[in-house]
Formats: C-alpha cells, structure tokens, sequence
C-alpha cells in the first residue's frame, strides 16, 4: 500500500508540472500577437538561445575529432553543414523533450546504467556487439572470423580456460534508457494521452503499466567487474582473475588528473567536524 501511495504520488505531480508547462506556454502564445495559429504549441521564449548553446558544447567536443589530420587551419567557428545537422538534432530533441513533459498521462524515466556492471540485453543494446560475438570466449572455433582465429592462436592454454569465465560488462555507457510509466489497467483503441479511456471504469486506478521506449545504448568488453569490498576497489588477485587482460591497475574516474574526489572530502569534512565537536564537548 505504502508503495501505491507514492507511485499516486509521483503521477499526480507529473501532472501538475504538466498542466504548469501548457499554462505557462498558452500565456506566452496569448501575447503573441502574430500568432494565428491556434493547432501548435507554442515554444518557450528562450528555445531557440538553448539550442544554439547546446550545439555550441557539442561543437567543444566534435571539433577535435572533426578537425583531425587537417592540414589546413579552418578559421570558421562551426562548418555550416555541421552546424545545420547538429540545429536538426538539437531542435528535434528539444522539441520531443516539451511534448514529453506536456504528457500529464505518462511519467518518463531515463533508466541509469553503469560502467562495468554486466551487460543486459532486456536493458541495453551493445554498440559492438560484433565484435562482442567474436570474442565471446565459449564461441566455437570453427565459428568466429579468421582474424579472431590468429588472435585466439595466440593465448596460452591457462588463459584460454580463465576466459571461459569472463562475462560481458559494459565498458562506457553512450546513453540512457528510456521507459514509460502509466498509471491504470487497459485503455481502449480511441484513448490519447490528454483524454484516456479505459475499457471499464474502474481500471483507472488499477495497477501501472510500462514500456520500454528506448534501450540503453552501452559499449561492452569481455571480462571480470571490479572487486569491491567494503565499498573500496580491491586488487587482490587481479593477476589470475583478469590474466592477459590486466595491465596493472583500474583507472576510476576520480583518479584522472583534474577530477576533485568530492566523496573522500566530503568524508573527510565530516571527519573533521566529528573531531571539532568532540573536542568542544570536552572542553565543555
């Protein structure tokens, strides 16, 4: 019951944000005066300023990529028919993002995926998942391509066997998953989502359904998770667990040059405040 009630919770306040968002829009398209078209919805005022910002960070980080073995120096800030796919993109995702949250029938959840958590094919789609088959260490032989053949021709007996114990993890995750929740039983074949109909009346608030709209989108190794204990990386043993695969240590985020670990300051403020309070106690 607990858990119905905040399940109510959390749809009767998306559809309070919804019912928000279309007041504040209807507003907006009211003092429009050139308006006169009354089937759209109108866009925030400041939409098309986000997209133009939002293609500007990408540019940040295609333009490495973009600009690699150049020989010539381009002065141009963004190439103009990079600049128009990226407007489509953006806008086409913006403008999909609105009616999501115009939805007051449907709450969407982007469903979180990690990095090197075990690869599940109910939740995500694999990148390279060719690639995946071929180095799937329990394939035949006789069915892997010829270059997987060299390769595997090459690995001792000892690591051939630890292998047949590697799973396939997710090495970077390129996007989230995206499943939709909607509260009651079954609709009828005329229902939308700004006036649902369910086949009888009490079905309304009966139960919730999903749907997965999207798969997470992951790029996967073979291999063996990180041993964590206590909640910190251990290391023992990663010489025979990982074999030819280790190559002396993980990289977590944090330890890459530049990246704060804000979690062991935050414990260590916590520590210091414990000290400062003991002490005060004491004095007292």
């Amino acid at each position: 019951m607990r858990h119905g009630h905040w399940a109510c919770v959390g749809f009767e306040r998306n559809a309070q944000y919804a019912a928000y968002i279309a007041h504040a829009l209807e507003k907006k398209k009211a003092h429009d005066d050139d308006d006169d078209d009354d089937e759209h919805v109108p866009l925030p005022a400041n939409f098309n300023r986000h997209v133009v910002r939002v293609i500007a960070a990408l540019w940040t980080h295609l333009k490495p990529i973009y600009r690699m073995g150049w020989v010539h120096r381009d002065t141009t800030p963004i190439p103009q028919r990079v600049f128009q796919a990226l407007h489509r993109i953006v806008t086409l995702a913006g403008l999909l993002s609105l009616v999501m949250r115009l939805d007051q029938h449907s709450v969407y959840h982007f469903e979180p995926m990690f990095k090197e958590e075990a690869f599940d094919a109910d939740r995500m789609d694999c990148y390279n998942m060719d690639a995946m088959q071929q180095r799937n260490p329990r394939t035949p032989l006789d069915a892997v391509s010829e270059a997987e053949q060299v390769r595997r021709a090459r690995l001792s007996a000892a690591e051939k066997a630890r292998a047949r114990m590697d799973r396939p993890l997710t090495q970077m995750v390129l996007m989230a998953g995206v499943r939709a929740y909607r509260r009651g039983g079954w609709e009828t074949p005329s229902s939308t989502a700004e006036a649902p109909v369910y086949e009888t009346p009490q079905y309304q608030r009966q139960g919730v359904r999903s749907r997965m709209l999207t798969h997470g989108w992951v790029y996967c190794r073979w291999g063996r998770t990180q041993d964590v204990r206590d909640g910190r990386a251990g290391l023992s043993g990663c010489e025979k667990m990982h074999g030819d695969a280790w190559r002396g240590g993980f990289v977590n985020f944090t330890d890459v040059e530049g990246v704060p670990d804000w979690m062991a300051r935050e414990r260590q403020a916590r520590r210091e405040e414990t000290t400062v309070a003991d002490t005060g106690k004491r004095m007292a």
